[in-house]
């Protein structure tokens, strides 16, 4: 059984198939020659007949020297047959010994391709475990400078993550400042409209106890609220004299339009007292350009039974931007 395995191993399927064409080569090869020498002793059999029959006629022409011309014509056409049948002969041989050189040759040069088809099996396996390591090689470069680019690019990407976090901090603080500075303008700007109104006000009430007579009645003093509608024997007040609303700049730059409610108190003498915000605008800076414009407005006064009364209206102020 060792010895099974032993040769099942050490005998191959290439071996097998050179041992086959070997032998096969051997048996044309014996039979090229077993076939030449058929056909040399067919010719010597040929030529041996034609031999006889020469000596048979030359011995008939010593026997009878008076032969015709008729034999010597023979004779001349024997001898023209037996160079033909001699010329044939060695034209066969020669054709035997190309097509047995042929065979030689074939058998020799088919050992030499097997010998070199062994010889390149053997170099195949090298070649190709060349090939591999180099595209093994090729595809770890490959590798290698992919993992460079992703480096590469996750770089870049925190980089660019830094200064566009750098850009943010700095926009938004920016934008916290402009916040700051409009809140302080806005403060001011109450500020300045507190005082105006008190200072109205304070003109207002000073205006109002002087224009009192002794002999005046409370109804004067008297207020009215017309923001829900009109009311029976009271007559609302109308506009005198008005200016626009000035329209924040900034505003129209950023092309904001708006609506404000105020709810005003007008006093006896149409003059404004109080204001208050009805509904707003959205807009700070839109509620304040109203009331500042509003304050301003003079009405005549709301009257009842023919005299004067103070009265609660809603005055809607728009802002829209010119076409």
């Amino acid at each position: 059984m060792r010895l099974l395995k032993k040769i099942k191993n050490r005998i191959t399927p290439l071996k097998v198939a050179f041992i086959i064409a070997v032998g096969i080569h051997l048996a044309f090869f014996n039979l090229g020659a077993s076939i030449a020498k058929l056909d040399n002793l067919a010719h010597s059999k040929g030529d041996f007949s034609q031999q006889v029959r020469f000596k048979m006629a030359a011995a008939s022409t010593e026997a009878s020297p008076s032969s015709s011309s008729v034999d010597k014509q023979e004779e001349k056409e024997i001898k023209k047959q037996k160079d033909q049948s001699e010329t044939k002969t060695k034209k066969k041989r020669d054709l035997k010994e190309e097509k047995v050189e042929e065979v030689v040759r074939e058998e020799e040069t088919s050992k030499k391709e097997a010998e070199i088809d062994e010889e390149v099996e053997k170099e195949e396996p090298k070649e190709k475990k060349k090939e591999i390591k180099k595209e093994q090689e090729g595809i770890e470069k490959k590798e290698k400078a992919i993992k460079k680019k992703d480096k590469l690019e996750e770089k870049i990407n925190k980089e660019t993550e830094k200064r566009i976090s750098k850009t943010e901090k700095k926009q938004k603080n920016k934008l916290e400042q402009k916040k700051n500075n409009e809140k302080e303008k806005l403060e001011k700007e109450n500020k300045s409209v507190k005082n105006e109104k008190t200072s109205q006000n304070n003109k207002s009430i000073e205006a109002n106890n002087s224009a009192k007579a002794p002999g005046q009645s409370s109804q004067e003093t008297k207020q009215v609220d017309l923001t829900a509608g009109s009311k029976q024997g009271v007559k609302k007040p109308s506009l005198l004299d008005y200016n626009q609303p000035v329209y924040p700049e900034q505003m129209k730059k950023r092309e904001i339009e708006g609506k404000v409610v105020l709810k005003v108190l007008i006093d006896h003498e149409g003059q404004v007292d109080k204001i208050k915000i009805k509904k707003s605008s959205g807009y700070k800076r839109l509620d304040l350009a109203a009331k500042k414009a509003v304050t301003k407005w003079r009405f005549n006064p709301a009257r009842k039974n023919h005299q004067k009364i103070g009265s609660w209206i809603l005055v809607p102020v728009r802002f829209r931007l010119e076409a």
